[in-house]
């Protein structure tokens, strides 16, 4: 029983990464203007720092309903213990990345992933949690350039006050 639990919360967490990169694709970025969830995102992106943990928006509440749908599944519930997981993982590093700075080596390469997304490149990097979906679905873009973040849309923690953060410019 443990080992089908373990695998459950494993294809939740698995499916709840792939349903992220795919809404940011195609829901979020391919329907500019077509939805309330793609005018959202838009706006995310013209002001990456004004991000809420948690916030009552159609965006989050969206994953959510869909986390308590999948959650409260009686056949699968630990699938949608690992899907909620995966939400709340991916809710609470989002929000790290627009406020607060990395502070490992795995938190750099992702704030770099997906701050390349935001100031350069918004086709690509799609994933948020896991950058292996651009990789599959080739939208990865990882050149290895310094990102170029305008000061204006910089976060508080990047900056003079933060030289050790490697890879990216405040211009």
């Amino acid at each position: 029983m443990a080992i089908r639990s373990i695998l459950g919360v494993s294809a939740g967490w698995f499916a709840w990464s792939l349903a992220e990169y795919v809404s940011h694709r195609w829901v979020m970025h391919a329907g500019r203007g077509t939805s309330p969830l793609a005018d959202e995102h838009m706006d995310h992106h013209g002001d990456p720092s004004a991000t809420v943990p948690l916030a009552p928006d159609v965006h989050n509440l969206g994953y959510k309903g869909a986390a308590l749908v999948l959650t409260s599944v009686a056949v699968a519930p630990s699938f949608g213990v690992g899907f909620t997981g995966g939400y709340a993982v991916y809710t609470y590093l989002h929000d790290r990345m627009h406020h607060r700075p990395p502070r490992s080596a795995l938190a750099r390469l992702l704030w770099r992933h997906h701050y390349r997304h935001h100031f350069g490149r918004p086709g690509q990097n799609l994933a948020v949690t896991n950058p292996c979906w651009d990789v599959v679905f080739g939208t990865r873009s990882a050149d290895g350039t310094p990102i170029k973040v305008p000061a204006a849309r910089a976060p508080s923690w990047l900056g003079p006050t933060m030289p050790e953060v490697e890879g990216f410019i405040v211009q």
